[in-house]
């Protein structure tokens, strides 16, 4: 809590100017009222006066409170605008005191009750728009009620020292209650900055689990040698766009390719050297494929995968013959392979129109019955139907 001392004293002089707009104009109203009661027993040009200058404070006041209410420099200038309050409510309490010894030397016992009722009323009022500075509200209570009790000190009569106690008694009773209210506010506006502490911590950390799992959903679907798609990525690719090329009724191809001989390639120059020529493999597969659409995985082993969406059987042996040309060209050495002395891959085509006769592991099966087939024919082959 202590690390928001300073938040929670902005955050009390801003909620003093936010109740301020609508609590200021009350003085006027009482001041009306005291008119109303006082009008037989003052001059009225007396309580013109009297009215004009709580109505001249009052609009000052409330214009003060309006223009600053707003302003976006609050963590600069709080205290600045903290000070601005404390004069404008020191004088308005003032000014009330001031016109109550002025009116109570002309006016009955009953008189001054009604008025000290109607001091008693305000500065119980202002507790509620006030209770988050105590200064803010001491500077308005305080001479709008010590004043009088000196007064009445000061003209010592047994009646006036009575009065005189009651005004203290009530000081001191508004007093305790004040600090219990601005206890209980200055608890809420901790709380609520603590709780948006941890609303922030909560969106961060959602945010960073989000992230990770957003992360984690990409590790998995990428495979860690060649970088390329994984198997996983493959089939859930796939049930995508057989779910696609079902609705609009167009076919769709994979391309299941094979490495040449690779055991013999991993025998003759080892496992990291296999590593290298896969990925180098998979990065030639993938220049191969033009169309954002089109979607190349590795299988497994020194397998992969195309999926050529919205692709018949003549455009994906088209793409089939830019894959080995694009591989003939590199001319990748293989130092032990039966077909040619650069790597080679066989590939099966299979294509199909998804409608509800057909399934995704027929057409899957099929590309690896035309692999088996390219194979047989010598390797390095293109095998479709």
């Amino acid at each position: 809590m202590e690390g928001h001392t300073e938040k929670v004293k902005i955050e009390s002089i801003k909620l003093l100017y936010t109740y301020a707009l609508r609590a200021i104009p009350f003085n006027f109203f009482i001041a009306f009222v005291a008119v109303l009661y006082l009008f037989n027993q003052a001059s009225l040009l007396i309580l013109i006066f009297f009215l004009l200058s709580i109505f001249a404070l009052t609009a000052l006041r409330y214009i003060h409170v309006r223009l600053n209410a707003k302003v976006s420099d609050w963590e600069e200038n709080s205290y600045k605008y903290y000070l601005l309050f404390i004069i404008g409510c020191f004088s308005q309490g003032l000014l009330w005191s001031a016109w109550y010894l002025y009116f109570v030397s002309h006016l009955s016992i009953e008189s001054q009750y009604f008025m000290l009722l109607l001091l008693s009323g305000l500065a119980a009022g202002s507790m509620a728009t006030m209770s988050s500075m105590s200064g803010a509200y001491f500077s308005y209570a305080l001479p709008m009620l010590v004043l009088p009790a000196c007064w009445y000190f000061y003209n010592y009569s047994e009646q006036n020292l009575s009065i005189a106690g009651i005004i203290i008694l009530y000081i001191v009773g508004i007093s305790i209650s004040y600090f219990r209210t601005q206890a209980f506010i200055h608890s809420a506006i901790k709380l609520n900055f603590e709780n948006q502490e941890l609303i922030d911590k909560l969106t961060a950390s959602n945010q960073e689990l989000e992230q990770s799992n957003k992360i984690i959903q990409a590790v998995s679907l990428i495979d860690d040698l060649t970088q390329i798609a994984n198997r996983r990525h493959f089939h859930f690719t796939l049930e995508k766009e057989w779910s696609r090329n079902q609705r609009t009724k167009s076919p769709i191809s994979i391309l299941m390719m094979d490495i040449d001989c690779f055991k013999n390639y991993n025998d003759a120059l080892g496992h990291q050297a296999g590593d290298a020529c896969l990925r180098m493999v998979a990065s030639i597969l993938q220049s191969q494929i033009k169309r954002s659409g089109d979607f190349l995985a590795r299988y497994g082993g020194e397998e992969f995968i195309c999926i050529l969406p919205n692709t018949d059987a003549v455009g994906a042996r088209t793409v089939a013959q830019y894959i080995q040309q694009a591989l003939r060209r590199e001319q990748l050495p293989h130092p032990d392979s039966s077909v040619e002395k650069n790597v080679t891959v066989s590939i099966g085509v299979a294509t199909v129109t998804p409608n509800d006769d057909s399934d995704i592991d027929t057409l899957i099966k099929k590309a690896d019955k035309y692999l088996y087939k390219a194979k047989s024919m010598g390797r390095n082959k293109i095998a479709y139907g």
